[in-house]
């Protein structure tokens, strides 16, 4: 009896079951289908405030080109002093440095990278035809031989003890021996970096595309398109309309107009200084009281706030915080415009004294501002400066120039590639800058060769301290590099020295 019950309900539940399936295969039919989630863009745009100018480091070493260099050509060793092209390498003696090179790695024309390329490479550097930065005069000047050992193996000899060779090598870029000294390789672009050229049209852009054959992991963005858009009004602009996803130098004003647009904005206290070069050669500025003046008549910490919104810190010397040598002990100059003219007088300047300056106009942030302000404060202690501001390819020129006149320049500072070409009298530099001092060349020598590394940063800063006094230069500030970035770009930490690498960005 309870089974006769239990039939018809079975057949009740069946035709609800199968209903309900039906119903349940509809609606599943007509739900929505997931949107698939959309490719992020191996596409990268950067946006640069100057012009790209050559492929030859030997030539050039101005900041949009090493944003460029490090992606495409590459060095033994990288800015961390890590091995790149060279694997590992050990001291056999006192000045003998030997280096393992990589094994495998080729040029993007198809040239091997060997003992024989790095031989080739720094001989390049070290030709008396190569008249490029100050920076590449320590090869010279410290290098006595590259020698092969076999395929793999190369000894560096140097002419004293040279402790700090790595940090010179960082800029010795490997070229391919086949290509280097054609008339069109400036132009080429050929190294053994994870990118390679594409196209570039000077003035507007530079494209470089990954390299397929690279030795290392393969980079996340295939293809990177570097714009020259001076403006930096435009350049964020072209940011918040999504055309780019880097813009660098941005000024402080566009600040605020990033983020509103959802941009990051990433701020670094750069190892580059801002300073005025003094020819300490000519008159007046031969005469240390004139200089000492001219570090005086500036009110500097004004300028940096009003001006920069204290985007930097003061300098106190010579070398900046987060480099080797810097002492915080030092003390920055005042602004004591009282104590300049006091110094001027002295000098034999009491009626005041006529001089030029070199300014960039739209090289760095308020670059003119800055220099209007500068001309202004000297202008009250009686220093009458004859100001010339020129885009940076123009006064590039000048500075390239022997015996130039007198300059604002942003220029890194690792302390055995600024110590040397700036103030050295035996450098390159000497007929640019004019300076001499005994005591500096001795302290320059001596420090080079020191192995301890407690003493060497005891003559490093006991040089700082010399030079704050003798005052080859007017000691401004460490500027911040700025930087706008899209909110999906992943691994941006761009470096101290105004360039990043392309190599360790992705998308979100």
């Amino acid at each position: 009896m309870h089974l006769l019950h239990q039939k018809p309900l079975c057949r009740r539940l069946g035709r609800w079951a199968a209903l309900w399936l039906v119903l349940t295969l509809v609606m599943a039919g007509c739900a929505p289908v997931p949107a698939a989630e959309a490719t992020p863009s191996t596409e990268l745009t950067v946006l640069l405030p100057v012009d790209f100018q050559s492929f030859d480091p030997n030539n050039v070493s101005s900041q949009p080109n090493t944003n460029v260099f490090h992606n495409v050509l590459e060095a033994l060793v990288d800015r961390e002093r890590a091995p790149l092209l060279a694997e590992s390498w050990e001291t056999l003696d006192d000045v003998t440095w030997q280096f393992k090179l990589r094994q495998g790695v080729s040029f993007t024309n198809g040239e091997p990278f060997n003992a024989d390329v790095v031989k080739f490479s720094l001989d390049r550097i070290m030709r008396e035809d190569n008249k490029n930065s100050a920076a590449l005069s320590l090869y010279t000047t410290h290098i006595e031989s590259v020698d092969v050992v076999d395929d793999s193996t190369v000894n560096i000899v140097t002419k004293q003890p040279f402790p700090a060779l790595l940090d010179v090598l960082i800029d010795g870029y490997m070229l391919p021996p086949g290509a280097a000294d054609t008339p069109d390789f400036s132009a080429n672009g050929i190294g053994t970096g994870p990118y390679t050229l594409e196209s570039w049209t000077p003035g507007e852009a530079l494209v470089l595309v990954r390299n397929d054959e690279y030795w290392g992991d393969a980079p996340f963005f295939e293809r990177v398109t570097f714009r020259t858009v001076p403006d930096p009004t435009v350049r964020t602009t072209e940011m918040r309309a999504g055309r780019a996803d880097i813009t660098v130098q941005a000024p402080i004003e566009e600040i605020p107009r990033l983020e509103e647009g959802g941009l990051e904005v990433v701020r670094i206290l750069s190892t580059q200084s801002m300073r005025i070069h003094l020819n300490a050669g000519e008159p007046p500025f031969d005469d240390v009281r004139v200089r000492q003046a001219m570090n005086y008549a500036i009110d500097r910490a004004t300028i940096l706030e009003t001006l920069l919104e204290g985007a930097g810190q003061l300098m106190n010397s010579a070398t900046s915080p987060q480099v080797f040598g810097y002492d915080p002990d030092i003390e920055v100059y005042p602004y004591d415009p009282e104590r300049a003219r006091e110094l001027l007088a002295e000098a034999g300047y009491a009626d005041g004294v006529d001089i030029q300056l070199q300014f960039t106009d739209g090289r760095y942030v308020r670059d003119r501002a800055i220099g209007e302000a500068i001309t202004a404060q000297l202008a009250e202690v009686g220093i009458r400066v004859d100001a010339n501001f020129s885009e940076f390819s123009q006064w590039l020129q000048l500075f390239n120039q022997e015996g130039h006149g007198f300059m604002v320049i942003s220029q890194e500072d690792s302390v055995i590639t600024l110590m040397g070409p700036n103030f050295s009298s035996t450098s390159q530099s000497f007929k640019r800058y004019g300076y001499a001092n005994p005591e500096v060349d001795a302290l320059i020598e001596q420090a080079a060769v020191t192995l301890d590394n407690d003493e060497r940063l005891a003559l490093y800063q006991q040089l700082n301290q010399v030079l704050h006094d003798d005052a080859p230069w007017v000691f401004m500030w460490n500027p911040e590099d700025i930087y706008g970035t899209v909110s999906d770009l992943a691994g941006f930490e761009p470096t101290g020295v105004g360039y990043f690498y392309i190599k360790e960005l992705s998308r979100q």
